[in-house]
């Protein structure tokens, strides 16, 4: 199966060369690789247009700044090839990532997702962090699925500014579609804390508009037993944070009761 690679960059200058330098480097060629300049201010575009010299297989498309989504769904249109893959631009692969994908893609499948690694940077919180992405296989910037298939989806909700992956696999699992995991991975150099701090706390609003959207899947356990890994981690978060709310809102009551009652007794004491 011939494939075609979609890469959306936004100010990718540092990390965009070594993506398409190990796309290039592949078992398995894909026989285009679409990059979709999000409306970079960097310079992106020039690094991309230098490697495109000796390169045609690479179709640079620049336009203005649209979001992740809408890049992969306007590559997506673009692509020519009978299955598409997605790769976003700060990251490289394995020799072997898009053979794996390729092998994982059998006729019965929708889409098949790689491993994706993250360093951390020694803190507790990068810990965590790093841990949750990479207990996570269905991710959108690690997937590969025929291009047939990706426009009957209606592809990434542009909406979503973030949680686009889990809401598009949640909409594929939850209406029959057989997803597969593979070993391809990618790899994603350590970054700075603080760069994923804001990021994570856009990531809870979506996740909880994400809960709100399939209340009635999320509230059943049994409907979580087979979902993907990132559904898993978000429903284990909505539960945390339920149990918690209770929690703090029982000790509150509590505390409460246990005040009024000790200034019920103070008279008592003195007279």
């Amino acid at each position: 199966m011939n494939v075609s690679v979609i890469t959306p960059a936004f100010n990718a200058e540092k990390t965009i060369g070594k993506t398409l330098n190990s796309l290039l480097s592949q078992s398995v060629v894909p026989k285009e690789i679409i990059v979709v300049n999000d409306g970079s201010t960097d310079k992106t575009k020039e690094i991309v247009e230098g490697i495109t010299v000796n390169n045609n297989s690479i179709k640079l498309f620049s336009r203005k700044n649209q979001g992740i989504s809408a890049s992969r769904n306007f590559g997506a249109g673009k692509a020519k090839e009978e299955v598409i893959a997605f790769l976003d631009s700060d990251v490289i692969v394995e020799t072997q990532w898009l053979e794996k994908l390729l092998n994982g893609l059998q006729e019965n499948v929708f889409a098949v997702c790689g491993k994706y690694s993250i360093e951390s940077d020694g803190s507790l919180a990068s810990d965590f962090f790093s841990f949750s992405i990479n207990s996570s296989s269905f991710q959108g910037y690690n997937i590969a699925l025929r291009k047939k298939d990706f426009l009957e989806s209606k592809g990434f909700n542009e909406k979503m500014k973030y949680c686009e992956d889990p809401e598009f696999f949640l909409r594929a699992f939850t209406s029959g579609k057989t997803l597969n995991k593979t070993s391809a991975e990618s790899f994603h150099e350590s970054y700075p804390l603080k760069k994923r701090v804001k990021p994570n706390f856009n990531y809870s609003f979506f996740d909880g508009v994400l809960f709100k959207k399939n209340f009635s899947f999320f509230i059943n356990p049994f409907n979580l037993i087979k979902a993907p890994e990132n559904i898993k981690i978000i429903y284990s978060f909505y539960w945390i944070e339920f149990l918690s709310v209770i929690l703090s809102v029982g000790v509150f009551l509590i505390s409460k009761n246990l005040f009024s009652a000790g200034f019920l007794f103070l008279p008592s004491l003195t007279g």
